[in-house]
């Protein structure tokens, strides 16, 4: 496990491990400052580790140029899991698979549902 850190920088470790296990070579002349702010309450159950990792990972995709080809959406909440799991986070896909985006499209969950939402 990876204790030192915060949720950025085990999404930025984690990423640098993906990218190397799948042959990208990213350019070290492409520095990058990456920060977030949220109103999530720590440890409230709310999903906020993973939020940042996506909203994390995302960025890094962007910056780097590795498009959708390359690191498909249906892989990314497999790689947020993996950089929660560095900082003893325990933690499912399902979070994670909404955070990614496009959960909902039809060829990322075969489940078509029927009803109606009461606000």
């Amino acid at each position: 496990m990876w204790y030192c850190g915060t949720v950025v920088q085990a999404m930025v470790h984690t990423f640098i491990e993906w990218c190397e296990a799948h042959g990208i070579n990213l350019s070290p002349e492409k520095n990058f400052t990456l920060s977030y702010d949220t109103t999530i309450p720590r440890q409230a159950g709310l999903s906020g580790s993973s939020a940042i990792c996506c909203a994390a990972l995302n960025c890094l995709l962007r910056h780097y140029n590795v498009h959708d080809d390359v690191c498909p959406i249906q892989q990314r909440p497999n790689i947020v899991l993996e950089a929660e799991k560095k900082l003893g986070i325990t933690a499912g896909l399902q979070d994670r698979v909404i955070q990614a985006g496009h959960a909902c499209s039809p060829n990322m969950i075969p489940l078509h549902l029927s009803g109606r939402i009461a606000y």
